[in-house]
């Protein structure tokens, strides 16, 4: 028999298995607002994507403090736009199927 977990986990047969907690309505939300920085991914627990967006995030800040141009920024944010498009389309499908089972 498998061992019990708290609340966090439910029975599937004999073995329990961590329950999806994500709120993705809360990510969008997030994704929205502070999207280029890499928060909605911190709160979804993807720590590795969401330190990599914001380490290019800083990294782009310190080289226009730096240099006074901030046009390596405007790059940054619409490539990353571009990326945050397509996990908003994706955190939708998520929900979308989350809500329907």
């Amino acid at each position: 028999m498998a061992d019990y977990h708290g609340d966090m986990m439910y029975e599937v047969g004999n073995v329990y298995e961590r329950v999806d907690d994500r709120n993705y309505p809360v990510a969008i939300i997030l994704l929205l607002l502070f999207g280029a920085i890499g928060i909605h991914r911190l709160y979804l627990n993807d720590r590795s994507i969401g330190f990599l967006y914001f380490g290019c995030f800083a990294a782009t800040v310190f080289i226009g403090i730096l240099t006074f141009n901030f046009t390596l920024l405007t790059w940054y944010l619409g490539l990353a736009s571009l990326a945050l498009f397509g996990e908003f389309i994706y955190f939708i499908y998520k929900w979308l199927d989350r809500s329907r089972s």
